[in-house]
Parts: C-alpha cells; structure tokens; sequence
C-alpha cells in the first residue's frame, strides 16, 4: 500500500496522511479505553509537538525521501544507525547516561555502515 502511495504522492503528503491515520487510530483507542482525562501542560504539549513533528512526521518524511533518492537496500542500510542516534538524542535531550558499550556500539554500527557502503569497483556488478 505504501508503494502504491509513494508514487503517486510526494514523500510529504504521503507522511501527512500516514500521520494523520496514526493520530485517528490513537485518538480512537484512548476513547475506547475509556480513560478520557490527560493532563494538558505546557510539558505536555511540547512533547505532544516533538513526538508528532520531529520524532514522527520529520523522521518518516527523511525515510521516504531517503528511499526515493538511495532506493530501498541503501536507506535500510543506513536506517541502521537509528537506534544509536536515538541514544544520543536521549543523552543530548534527556540527559540520560552513554555507556562506553553504547558509544562502542555504535562506532560497530557507523564501521558497518560504512563499509556496506563502499563497494570495490571491480565487484560492483557482482553478487557475493
């Protein structure tokens, strides 16, 4: 369905609409819940505007855009960093702690990046 989306829509429409039906499915699923109290603050409201623009709707629209311009093996390859910048988000945001196993890991997952992304020129046609 996402395919059939992404060519006719541009990768911002397409994140709008994949938003807006995630906000209707949410929005239902409280109500059913039948919880119907959330505290509106100001804590709340940013983070309801740095979930819903930054962490969703930015995000998805990079990966879509990522995928017109790499194609798919690429932006899964280098959609692999995401958990180590989610780290280093919560470190810079939150002030969470970083490991030396986190920052390890992802000087592992940056390595691997990398060389997935360099291809000999003589194997570039090659299937291994």
């Amino acid at each position: 369905m996402l395919q059939n989306l992404q060519r006719e829509l541009t990768p911002t429409v397409t994140a709008a609409y994949m938003a807006a039906g995630a906000a209707v499915v949410f929005v239902l699923a409280k109500a059913l819940t039948g919880d119907r109290g959330f505290a509106v603050n100001a804590v709340s409201i940013r983070s309801i505007i740095g979930l819903g623009v930054i962490a969703t709707t930015a995000s998805f629209i990079l990966f879509l855009r990522g995928l017109n311009t790499l194609g798919p093996v690429r932006t899964g390859i280098v959609s692999t960093i995401e958990p180590f910048c989610t780290a280093l988000l919560g470190a810079w945001f939150l002030g969470q702690p970083l490991s030396s196993v986190t920052l390890v890991g992802g000087a592992f997952i940056a390595a691997a990046v990398i060389l997935l992304q360099v291809r000999p020129e003589n194997s570039a046609g090659r299937v291994s």
